[in-house]
């Protein structure tokens, strides 16, 4: 059993790669959404959690004391999906999901910013300073 941990930046192209590995390896794919729509089964903690991880930024305490559970819940459901066979997994972070285990291999994408941009724009219908304004401040977050 593999796993694949690809962490993402903002529009960096990671889902058009793990479509393609998906077509290759017939691995299941998840994604950030998949983990935080299986952590939400347990009464929507984890939406409540990145509602406040923003705001909690500037108050480190606050950001602790949210992160923890957010991680643990997190954890628990990617190694859920880990349990049944290969996977590919994409979203941000998710090498930091968990430890160094033997057949979990971190990958992190880091697409050029111009293409970036590019697919920014195709797919908010922006301009390129909306779109570079829109990269700056999710990469922020």
């Amino acid at each position: 059993m593999s796993v694949v941990l690809i962490s993402r930046g903002t529009m960096s192209g990671a889902a058009r790669l793990v479509e393609g590995l998906q077509a290759r390896t017939g691995w299941r794919c998840i994604s950030r959404e998949d983990l935080v729509a299986v952590v939400n089964r347990h009464g929507e903690l984890a939406q409540r959690v990145v509602e406040r991880l923003g705001k909690a930024i500037k108050d480190y305490d606050r950001f602790c004391t949210l992160r923890r559970p957010y991680v643990i819940l997190m954890r628990a459901a990617l190694l859920e999906y880990a349990r049944t066979g290969d996977l590919l997994y994409h979203g941000y972070s998710g090498h930091l999901l968990v430890p160094p285990i033997a057949h979990f291999h971190r990958v992190r994408i880091n697409a050029p910013l111009p293409l970036r941009i590019e697919m920014t724009r195709e797919r908010l219908g922006c301009s390129t300073e909306a779109a570079v304004e829109y990269i700056e401040q999710d990469d922020e977050r």
